[in-house]
């Protein structure tokens, strides 16, 4: 239906819109009749509703609806003339009509009178029923939203708060003004929208609702108000609006108009409309926010293109749940549904029946009566192709039409018990692997990094040979480096973590590789379907006398290796396991020593590298601690890397070099690094998905990995390069660096 302007003169407002506040649980339907007949009425009388409310209204309840013709401080902002009427006509609507908001828990904060007989004889039906009327200086708009957000007591109770007035931005902050508002000083004198928000949100109420229908535009652009497009920052600031689902009724660059022959705005005209009936419902009989959505948005454009000097088009945002609120039903489809639903019930309990008396008498197996079963009971949304030709089967069975010991053959030509099983098995991978998709294409929408990764370490898990894995890997990786994570150790004391993509790589090293051990092989993919976080750093001195307060790392040749930005040195697998039981208790997550393959695999940086610097032998400037000149010149009997200089003679303090792609400082060389595993002579049944081999091998001798300051030959300082020593074992040059999982 689309009502026709009676005359050009129009007023035009700059946006209005409804701002939903999307919450996880809703108020119950209406039942709503058939819509009404689309008929000619006079000015400003609305359809009258064809439903009934469905349930009781809760007791804490409560709605302001604040309605603004008459600004009385600023003669620059022009009149409106349906700000008032729109108010009341939404008051009316959830106060009397859909009877959600008990009357005398209804206030209104009204400037200026209403337009027409019907707002008129509406808001006096409101002030019989208790509704409370007053004024709508700022002042009085915020006592009246303090009083209505104290009245909910629980979740179960919905609030509801509607503006309908002048919109202005500034500085990227909406506003919407009162009656005493001055638009040169908003932040003083204006409403702000962000501060109502906030004021929603600490109410008890479990629903809240924000119906927002202003005119918006530039407060400094100079002219009369209600006439300028909506403005960029203004959209810009109601979408950033976190957890909160916006309809506006114009988009930027267009206006938004009134109707005076209607006596309402044309947005709020076909709001009210779609919740009276006329918006159409889904499937089930429901008339729910999508439905609503495009009664409003279609009606608006329709008439703007016929009526107006340019296009409206109400737009949308938010989230698929707000989407799928139910808000009416159609009662004689709901009741056409239901009574169709009680025939099919009727039907499957017979053929339930004859089924139970075919498999009393032996006449079909056991398992053919389950899969008879699940089939008529099954929604027939959830059936396949295959499904319902087994499902024809049985029908013809009941039906007499086929004897039962022909059942199995046909069921079988359609497929076997053990094809369908497999069947089922590959789409529902396949689905899985889908919704990953979809959810890791909108996280990385979103630049939410955390969310990425942890979803792009599931699809690893669910499709390691994804013909686009690499694609979507870079993709993630491309938001930047991995968020750290800090623990607190006390004492002003910190530890910082990385977090390690999830992904795969080939562990150990190729025949070919110079310089390569037996022990590194047999060279083997190994996969990590999620995420893990890896200290940054080795841990220092300073670090471990939190646990340790006593410790001393000593020195080499009267060089000191305990100053607290140290690596911690002479610390045993035992010691570094201990500090990984008290850092655990000490910070609620489950702090461990990394496995061999999770170090291997953060050393290797994601790209492969054969050295933990990038590039190959010899390490080239600043790469890390390795034995240099620095140490050949205090004691000539050491062999440096020929050239190299790193300025060190012992260790180095932590993350005095770049840090690797993933953000980890001196996994090669400063100090060697304790991991969870055993030693194995090689690889010979290592584990492939990154855990840590502790079945077998060498029981008394754990695995070090990375070298340290002291080494010099590029065959330890390879990324593939193992060493042990025993669980009490402790050196000058040995320390450790923690990891844990990404989920504390």
């Amino acid at each position: 239906m689309q009502e026709r302007s009676t005359s050009r003169t129009d007023s035009r407002r700059t946006l209005s819109g409804l701002l939903i506040m999307a919450c996880a649980a809703w108020f119950a339907p209406w039942a709503m009749g058939q819509n009404p007949s689309q008929t000619n009425k006079a000015v400003g009388v609305e359809d009258a509703p064809k439903f009934a409310p469905v349930r009781e209204m809760g007791a804490g309840n409560a709605a302001l609806f604040i309605g603004i013709n008459a600004f009385t401080k600023d003669t620059h902002l022009a009149p409106l003339k349906f700000a008032v009427n729109d108010a009341i006509g939404t008051a009316h609507l959830f106060a009397l009509e859909l009877k959600l908001v008990a009357p005398k828990r209804t206030a209104l904060a009204l400037s200026g009178e209403p337009n027409g007989d019907a707002a008129k004889a509406q808001l006096a039906t409101l002030k019989a029923a208790g509704a409370r009327i007053g004024p709508a200086a700022k002042s009085d708009i915020f006592l009246s939203l303090q009083q209505v957000i104290a009245s909910p007591a629980n979740e179960n109770d919905i609030l509801i708060v509607g503006l309908s007035s002048h919109g202005f931005e500034e500085a990227g902050v909406p506003y919407v003004m009162p009656a005493d508002g001055v638009k040169a000083f908003l932040a003083d004198t204006a409403i702000n929208l962000t501060s109502v928000e906030q004021a929603l949100t600490r109410s008890k109420a479990g629903k809240r609702l924000l119906i927002l229908d202003a005119c918006r535009e530039k407060p400094l652009a100079g002219g009369r108000g209600g006439d300028a497009p909506m403005a960029v920052a203004f959209k810009e600031a109601l979408a950033k609006a976190a957890g909160q689902a916006v309809l506006a009724s114009c988009d930027v660059g267009e206006v938004s108009f009134e109707n005076a022959a209607v006596g309402h705005g044309v947005f709020t005209h076909y709001l009210l409309k779609a919740l009276r009936g006329e918006a159409p419902t889904d499937d089930a009989g429901m008339i729910r926010i999508d439905q609503v959505i495009g009664y409003v948005a279609g009606n608006v454009e329709r008439w703007s293109k016929q009526n107006g000097p340019q296009v409206q088009r109400p737009w949308f945002k938010g989230p698929q749940v707000a989407r799928e609120i139910p808000l009416a039903m159609d009662t004689a489809r709901v009741a056409a549904i239901a009574e169709a639903a009680r025939q099919k019930s009727a039907m499957v309990q017979s053929r339930l029946e004859a089924l139970r008396k075919l498999a009393i008498d032996d006449a079909i197996t056991v398992a053919q009566h389950a899969l008879g079963k699940s089939l008529f009971t099954a929604s027939p949304d959830t059936l396949d192709a295959q499904d319902r030709e087994r499902l024809e089967v049985f029908v013809d069975l009941i039906e007499s039409k086929i004897p039962a010991r022909r059942l199995q053959a046909l069921l079988d030509a359609v497929e076997t018990p053990e094809q369908r099983a497999a069947r089922l098995e590959r789409e529902r991978m396949a689905a899985h692997v889908t919704a990953t998709l979809g959810m890791l294409k909108a996280a990385l929408e979103k630049k939410n990094r955390d969310e990425a990764f942890q979803l792009l370490g599931e699809l690893t898990s669910l499709s390691p040979s994804h013909p686009s894995l690499d694609d979507w890997r870079k993709r993630v990786e491309g938001l930047g480096r991995p968020k750290e994570l800090t623990l607190d150790l006390g004492g002003g004391v910190t530890m910082d973590l990385v977090l390690i993509p999830a992904g795969e790589f080939m562990m150990g090293s190729p025949e070919e590789e110079e310089g390569r051990n037996i022990n590194e092989g047999p060279q083997h993919r190994v996969r990590f379907s999620k995420p893990f976080y890896m200290g940054k750093y080795e841990v220092t001195n300073a670090q471990y006398r939190r646990f340790k307060p006593d410790h001393d790392s000593g020195d080499y040749r009267g060089v000191s290796l305990n100053n607290d930005n140290q690596p911690v040195v002479d610390v045993s697998r035992e010691d570094a396991k201990a500090f990984c039981d008290w850092l655990r208790r000490q910070s609620g997550r489950e702090v461990r020593l990394p496995s061999e393959s999770e170090w291997e695999y953060a050393c290797r940086g994601g790209d492969g590298r054969e050295f933990p610097w990038s590039g190959s032998w010899p390490p080239s400037a600043q790469s890390g601690n390795y034995a240099d000149e620095t140490i050949k010149s205090m004691f000539s009997d050491w062999t440096p890397v020929d050239g190299y200089r790193d300025g060190y003679a012992v260790s180095s303090p932590v993350g005095s070099f770049s840090a690797n792609p993933y953000g980890l400082h001196d996994m090669g060389g400063n100090v060697w690094e304790w991991c969870e595993d055993w030693y194995h002579d090689d690889y010979t049944g290592a584990p492939t998905d990154g855990r840590a081999w502790t079945t077998g091998g060498k029981q008394t001798s754990p695995v070090f990995r990375g070298a340290a300051w002291s080494y010099e030959d590029g065959r330890n300082l390879r990324s593939a390069c193992r060493s042990i020593g025993g669980p009490d074992f402790r050196s000058r040059s040995g320390g450790f660096r923690v990891a844990t999982g990404a989920s504390p």
